[in-house]
């Protein structure tokens, strides 16, 4: 049951990637759908969209390393704690980016 559930699992993160992927790609054109408050300033937003985006799908290729390790049962290994260090980054840098455009203010003053 456990690797069903992995198996499934894993294929659902290959689907976030892949769809991850695809958003990165198109993050030329999310600025003018201005979806976000923040979203103001062109160059300032691509700024926080490409280095969110290459957290998040930093952060999604960790989770799939985690989840082939378990599919595998054998969950407890090194590279799943490495894993767990980069996936704390990949927050890290998506809240620094998020925080950025929040706060970016164009004016001198």
């Amino acid at each position: 049951m456990v690797k069903k559930l992995a198996t499934v699992t894993v294929a659902v993160i290959w689907l976030t990637l892949i769809c991850a992927i695809a958003v990165y790609i198109a993050i030329p054109w999310l600025p003018s759908l201005s979806v976000f408050s923040g979203f103001t300033y062109y160059v300032p937003t691509l700024i926080c969209l490409y280095v969110g985006g290459a957290g998040a799908i930093w952060l999604v290729i960790e989770f799939l390393r985690i989840m082939t390790t378990v599919r595998r049962e054998t969950p407890f290994v090194y590279r799943n704690v490495s894993s767990l260090k980069h996936i704390a980054v990949c927050c890290a840098i998506c809240i620094a980016a998020l925080t950025f455009i929040e706060f970016f203010d164009f004016s001198l003053t």
